[in-house]
């Protein structure tokens, strides 16, 4: 059975313009239906914000850094490539 991703994001204005959803659309991409622009209830906000303070005391200078200093830490990141 083939996973199923859904796209999410807090309806923020610039999230939902015409260009945006036209982009969605052509994308073929299923947007899950969310709150609008309610930070606290936002995991991705919520997951950057606990990161950022796990990661703002270290003095990384390059992307090489940032990731050593994430594994140290114990945040991994999960990065799915979309083509335009």
């Amino acid at each position: 059975m083939p996973l199923i991703w859904q796209f999410q994001h807090d309806n923020d204005p610039k999230h939902t313009s015409p260009a945006v959803k036209t982009c969605l659309q052509y994308q073929e991409t299923v947007v899950m239906n969310w709150p609008v622009q309610y930070p606290e209830t936002n995991p991705i906000e919520n997951l950057l914000k606990i990161a950022k303070k796990k990661l703002d005391s270290t003095k990384t200078r390059n992307k090489e850094e940032l990731w050593e200093n994430s594994k140290r830490r114990g945040i991994q990141f999960r990065i799915k490539s979309v083509k335009l």
